[in-house]
């Protein structure tokens, strides 16, 4: 049922961005490249969806990528707003998480 759902979500992926995805053995990790971003890495822990994948970009966590986008101390956290860190639930999908990575956007 899990790689049902990591299926239909990846071809929702591939159908919005005509970017190349390869797949890895068991659908265990997805890797995007040219993008906006480069190269996109996601690696679905075993409790996928209920706990989020582990998103790197160009070899580096997306999370401290956004933690060093706050310049200011007053200013809202980008990585705290990203729906990988709290706001994550299962009925967040990739495509969700791919709009925010790619155009900044955010699932409310």
């Amino acid at each position: 049922m899990i790689l049902d759902r990591q299926h239909r979500e990846i071809q929702a992926v591939r159908q919005f961005f005509p970017y190349p995805i390869t797949l890895h053995p068991n659908l265990s990790r997805l890797t995007m490249t040219d993008t906006p971003v480069q190269t996109i890495d996601l690696e679905f822990p075993v409790e996928y969806p209920l706990r989020p994948p582990l998103l790197t970009i160009n070899g580096r966590s997306y999370l401290e990528s956004l933690e060093d986008q706050r310049t200011h101390p007053w200013e809202h956290c980008p990585c705290c707003q990203s729906l990988l860190k709290g706001k994550w639930n299962p009925s967040i999908t990739l495509l969700d998480l791919f709009q925010e990575i790619i155009f900044g956007r955010r699932r409310q």
